[in-house]
């Protein structure tokens, strides 16, 4: 029977703090040849060694307000073969690059023959059942590689790489079949050391590995069955505080990772190795290369066990606590999480109150990330997403619903190009807003929104969503009778029409009547100005004489329903479309 080999590596000088560790974790848009052994294309390869000089350049000088980045984590496949291997190995033989470091990476698929070279390299390990003795003619290896570099009391520096194999190929029934990938036979349990004396140990495993087959138990669970067993014969075990699964996994929320990620926090078989302080680190591939929505790939995680110390039903820059929406399943049940919003290309570069540290502070509760930046591999890439800085919830929200919200006439429509290019500006506007405008336009348009709702942007879904699109379709039909000002604004937006100023409140919600009780309740109106409600009903129909007897049309406030006010696209000109909007609003 298969067994996986559990190697202790103690890492005498590698101290790390005691309060926070510094991280930064590329999120690459991985464009592999789909044909065994999986290697970076020579059209591509160029680029991402560029990519992997960013990010490292990132965590030289990091930004997540760390001394120093104690972890740098690069997905599977990420790194192009030998030439990405040396990249990263001649960036931390610089003086530039910190000591007290670790950087971990997957490497794209190798020969035997390029394996071989790999292993030659000068402070390079690996354990002896992973010898290029051991890989057949013909096979290939996917690896991971976790290089070290420390100092010690004397000054002296030190730079060293462990190479582990992955462990189990994907799924057999994928677009390819993974048949002559070298299965690696040992994993390795590194052991450093915090300023105050305590262990702190970390592990690294190649997607598959967590979940994949490995004698009679499967994935991570296996392991910690080795681990148990090595553990066992100390008094009391010995914890484990970071395992960074390194994924190129089109779909992260599959059952099977997820349980497994459950389970390694539940699983009560492996009392020797504690996990009660662990981090799981599922560290994947991009879904595009640019920023965005994606489903495949990305949804990159840490994962933290039920009894952490984090607070969670709140919506912090570039990460969700309350994650059950985004993956669309409650797999994790009580375990928390912090799971990266952007799943486009990007690198994020936080600091991390390990569960270790957070435990001891006085209060016990508080964010498990804090600052947490989102930055660019390309720096011509100008989006609000990927700012190099925190990203909030509702901005990140707002421009991914933005890139799905298309022209809502039709294309054969006279007009259609003119309100394209009035769409496209109006987009352009509402995606640079600030997070409380944001905020502000959609829970205004919200009929109906709780109060919790408002400021918890990631369980946002549908209601909110038509919200966003009513207000953007109203202000661009709006935009052909005058020009539309939103940042300013003190509802949604406001404009001028006969030299008066018009405050626009558009409302999505069940009926008219309740969009006009929301929208009163939300802006009272003033005395100087005059408040133009578009509502929208579940019906998408017309508003009543009823609607209009109750609305108060104190101060010459104007009412419409957004079905008469998309009816106007039915003009032949844009003259005629002014014409009907006057209409609308009267004089």
């Amino acid at each position: 029977m298969r067994e996986i080999i559990a190697q202790e590596v103690e890492l005498k000088n590698l101290i790390l703090p005691d309060d926070s560790l510094g991280m930064v974790v590329m999120q690459p848009f991985i464009e592999i040849c789909d044909n065994e052994p999986f290697c970076w294309s020579i059209d591509y390869k160029k680029q991402q060694i560029s990519h992997i000089i960013q990010t490292l350049s990132i965590a030289r000088d990091p930004t997540h307000s760390c001394d120093l980045t104690h972890f740098t984590i690069f997905p599977e496949y990420a790194i192009p073969g030998l030439g990405g291997f040396d990249t990263i190995q001649k960036t931390l033989e610089q003086k530039s690059w910190p000591s007290q470091t670790v950087v971990i990476g997957g490497i794209d698929g190798l020969t035997k023959a390029e394996y071989a070279t790999l292993c030659e390299r000068d402070s390079v390990y690996l354990h002896k059942s992973n010898k290029p003795d051991e890989v057949r003619d013909g096979q290939w290896v996917n690896c991971s590689c976790t290089w070290v570099k420390t100092i010690n009391k004397q000054g002296n520096i030190s730079i060293k790489s462990w190479i582990q194999p992955k462990l189990c190929p994907s799924w057999p029934e994928e677009n390819y079949m993974v048949s002559d990938m070298f299965e690696g036979r040992a994993v390795y349990v590194f052991e450093a050391r915090t300023k105050g004396g305590e262990a702190f140990r970390f592990m690294t495993l190649l997607c598959f590995d967590w979940i994949g087959a490995i004698g009679s138990k499967y994935g991570i669970l296996a392991i910690l069955d080795s681990l148990n067993r090595l553990d066992g014969s100390r008094p009391y075990g010995k914890p484990l505080h970071l395992v960074s699964v390194l994924q190129s996994n089109n779909k992260p929320n599959h059952p099977s990772f997820l349980n497994n990620a459950y389970a390694f926090f539940n699983d009560g078989r492996y009392r020797f190795v504690k996990r009660d302080q662990s981090v799981i680190a599922l560290i994947n591939g991009a879904g595009a290369s640019f920023p965005g929505k994606c489903s495949q790939f990305g949804f990159s995680s840490l994962i933290f066990s039920p009894h952490s110390p984090y607070v969670t039903e709140i919506s912090p820059p570039s990460y969700a606590t309350d994650t059950a929406n985004l993956r669309q399943n409650k797999i994790l049940q009580t375990c928390k999480e912090a799971l990266f919003r952007e799943n486009g290309e990007c690198v994020h570069s936080f600091r991390l109150f390990h569960p270790l540290f957070a435990a001891r502070t006085p209060s016990n509760r508080r964010k498990s990330l804090s600052p947490t930046f989102v930055g660019a591999l390309d720096s011509h890439i100008r989006d609000p997403r990927i700012p190099n800085e925190q990203v909030p919830a509702a901005v990140k929200w707002v421009n991914d619903e933005l890139d799905h919200i298309h022209y809502f006439g039709s294309k054969s429509d006279p007009l259609y190009n003119i309100l394209n290019s009035y769409q496209d500006r109006i987009k352009k506007e509402i995606r640079w807003c600030k997070e409380e405008r944001l905020r502000k336009m959609v829970s205004i348009g919200t009929q109906g929104i709780s109060e919790k709702l408002k400021s918890h942007v990631d369980i946002w879904h549908k209601n909110e969503r038509k919200s966003l699109e009513t207000t953007l379709f109203s202000l661009v039909i709006l935009s052909c009778l005058s020009d539309v000002t939103i940042k300013e604004a003190l509802t949604q937006a406001s404009f001028v029409y006969n030299n008066t100023v018009l405050d626009v409140i558009v409302v999505t919600g069940d009926t008219h009547l309740k969009n006009i009780r929301h929208a009163s309740n939300c802006f009272p109106g003033r005395k100087e100005r005059v408040t133009f409600i578009i509502t929208r009903d579940n019906f998408d129909g017309p508003t009543t004489n009823r609607d209009k007897s109750i609305y108060d049309v104190e101060h010459e406030d104007r009412l419409c329903s957004f079905h008469d006010l998309k009816s106007c696209l039915s003009s032949s000109t844009l003259g005629e479309l002014k014409f009907k909007i006057q209409n609308i609003i009267g004089t």
